[in-house]
């Protein structure tokens, strides 16, 4: 997803997806990686991409941090389902996570 309204997505926005999406395979390990640091007892391979979002993550007075999402679902039962959201900056740099059960 490309954050905009109903006129089309924000510029910026599309042209930092232009040039990230080329990358995805880095930023699918390294959002693996991240929440392996975290969660030692998950299979790396039981995480499942659902989404990436670019868009501003930080919007204050102007100032526009621009970023992009990666979000996995985890679990093998819908009992057990959780979602996990990483979170990147513009320069591609994982700058934390969510996480919930869904």
């Amino acid at each position: 997803m490309i954050e905009g309204n109903e006129e089309g997505p924000d510029n910026e926005c599309l042209q930092f997806a232009l040039q990230t999406i080329p990358k995805f395979s880095k930023y699918l390990d390294i959002s693996i990686s991240y929440l392996s640091e975290f969660f030692l007892n998950h299979e790396s391979e039981d995480y499942s991409l659902d989404e990436i979002t670019f868009s501003s993550l930080l919007n204050l007075e102007g100032f526009q941090l621009l970023g992009f999402t990666m979000d996995f679902t985890y679990g093998d039962s819908l009992e057990n389902l959780f979602q996990y959201r990483v979170k990147f900056n513009q320069n591609g740099f994982p700058i934390g996570f969510e996480g919930r059960p869904i």
